[in-house]
Formats: C-alpha cells, sequence, structure tokens
C-alpha cells in the first residue's frame, strides 16, 4: 500500500530547469516512478539529450525550449505540451543559482546584482507556478507544485545577499500558494537543499574535512537526494503536506557557529571536559568515561 503511494504512473510532471545535473536526476526519478517527465529549459541541445536518454531506458518525455521568466512564452511551452502528453499533474521548479560574477559585498553589488539574481531565482518561481497551476485548473484537476529553494533563504546568503532573499521569498510564495491553491486540491512546497555535490572540488581530501566541520552528516547533499525528496512531495505519500519547506542540508542549520568541529562549544575551556565532550562524538556513549555521581 505504502509503495503505491509513491508511484506516480500516469501523471504529467513539468519539470523547468531540466538540464542542468539537479533537473536531469530528477527527470530520472520522476520517469523511474512512473510519469511522463516535460522537460523544459532554455538549452534545447542538452533537453534533446536527456529526452534521448530517458526514451532509451524506455520512459515517456517531452523536450521542449522555453524561458520560464517570460509569462507568454511559457505560457505557450505549457499549452504545446498538454497537447501532446496532456495537462499537468505536478511540477518541479529548478531554475535558479548565483553566478561567480554575482558575487560581490552587497555594497557594490545589491542593485548591480538585483535583477540578475531574482529574475533567475524568484521571477522564474512566479512564472512557473502561476502558468502551470492556470494548466491544472483548467483541466479541472489538482497536483503538487514542487519548487527548489535553498538553505540560505532560511538562514543567511553573505555575499550573495539578492540570492538569499529571493530564495526566501520562493519560500514565502509557496505558503500563500499553499492557501490560495488548497481549496482548487493544489499542494505547494518547497525543498531547500544546503550544499549540494554537483561536481568533485579540485581537493577532495580539503573538501571533506570542510564538510566534516561544519555539518554534522559530514558531508554535501547529492541530487539524487534532491530527487528523492521532489518525488515524495510529488506523491501521494505527502498528501497531506502542503506550504512546507523540507530543508537538506546535512543539519548544517541546526549547528550554531560557536560549535567547533567535534560540536563542542569554543567557549569550554576545561580540558578534560573538551575531551570528554568530543570522545562522545566518535564512541558509543556507553563507553565514554561517565562522571562520578555527585561531582
Amino acid at each position: 500500500m505504502i509503495t503505491d503511494r509513491l508511484h506516480i504512473g500516469g501523471r504529467t510532471i513539468v519539470i523547468t530547469g531540466a538540464a542542468g545535473a539537479i533537473g536531469s536526476t530528477v527527470a530520472l526519478a520522476v520517469a523511474e516512478a512512473g510519469a511522463t517527465a516535460v522537460l523544459i529549459d532554455v538549452d534545447l541541445r542538452r533537453l534533446d539529450e536527456l529526452a534521448a536518454r530517458l526514451h532509451d531506458q524506455g520512459y515517456p518525455a517531452i523536450a521542449i525550449a522555453g524561458d520560464c521568466s517570460d509569462f507568454a512564452a511559457l505560457t505557450a511551452v505549457v499549452r504545446e505540451a498538454t497537447e501532446q502528453v496532456g495537462p499537468p499533474d505536478g511540477m518541479v521548479a529548478l531554475i535558479g543559482g548565483v553566478e561567480p560574477a554575482e558575487f560581490g559585498p552587497f555594497i557594490g553589488f545589491g542593485t548591480a546584482t538585483y535583477d540578475s539574481l531574482v529574475d533567475r531565482n524568484l521571477r522564474t518561481a512566479v512564472v512557473t507556478h502561476e502558468v502551470v497551476a492556470k494548466a491544472m485548473v483548467d483541466a479541472g484537476r489538482g497536483g503538487s507544485l514542487v519548487s527548489i529553494s535553498a538553505a540560505t533563504g532560511i538562514a543567511s546568503a553573505p555575499f550573495h545577499a539578492l540570492y538569499g532573499a529571493a530564495k526566501a521569498g520562493v519560500m514565502s510564495l509557496a505558503r500563500t500558494l499553499a492557501l490560495e491553491f488548497g481549496p482548487l486540491g493544489i499542494r505547494v512546497n518547497t525543498v531547500a537543499p544546503g550544499g549540494v555535490e554537483t561536481f568533485t572540488p579540485a581537493d577532495p581530501e580539503e573538501m571533506a574535512r570542510i564538510e566534516r566541520s561544519v555539518i554534522p552528516l559530514g558531508r554535501r547533499v547529492t541530487p539524487i537526494e534532491i530527487a528523492a525528496t521532489a518525488l515524495f512531495l510529488l506523491s501521494d505519500l505527502s498528501s497531506a503536506i502542503t506550504g512546507q519547506t523540507l530543508v537538506l542540508d546535512g543539519g548544517a542549520l541546526a549547528k550554531p557557529g560557536f560549535l567547533d568541529a567535534d560540536n563542542v562549544p569554543v567557549f569550554v575551556t576545561n580540558k578534560a571536559l573538551r575531551e570528554r565532550m568530543r570522545a562522545s562524538a566518535t564512541k558509543p556513549i556507553s563507553s565514554v568515561e561517565q562522571p562520578t555521581k555527585g561531582k
């Protein structure tokens, strides 16, 4: 019974930003779960390659180039997809990100990067939610809308402030649309990843050391973990979940800045106490020396 609720066979799922590393992984997960994938991105060559990969594995998919920041253009794309494979039952909106040239101090970069960062990370979410929700309503059906936000939208985003602000906007949008769309049978949620492992770092050992020092699980999340969470939110396993943000960050947001790599508070100066705390992070609790009663 539970596995039946995970299956999304017979449904049509729109995936925007499908050509990227995370988007292509989401597309494969959606296809494996039985849905028809509608792949949308501005890069038609990579879209066609992804669609061919899915077809080679026996999965139905169509690829349509489209600009998700343009309401009229995306409306036309979704109309074309509806004519080919039927109206959408769900959506995963993945367009976003920050370019290297957009990182910098707020003074000097705030206004200069506003248009690009907000258009890419918030406007595209607004457009995709409005267009896909309208297609669902016009077809007389409900569904599930999932967008990829970011953990920095909950915490902070130094030197890329507008990115964090835009992602916070995506989460706020989901909460509001969950109320508006609930009576229509449409659920709206977001997935907020922390650091994502999409490429091999130049110094894997140094990266691993950094990850262990700041992430309780000791690593970044992977595209397949994001895809699995999106699939959960698309499926009937999450049928009572709407207006929520699921954070995938290995516990990073839960870790205050005053904890060191072993989660020992930096202001604890008693050497024996620090060692006892540090030992408990690497040994079963039964093997850690217990304090003498009354001391």
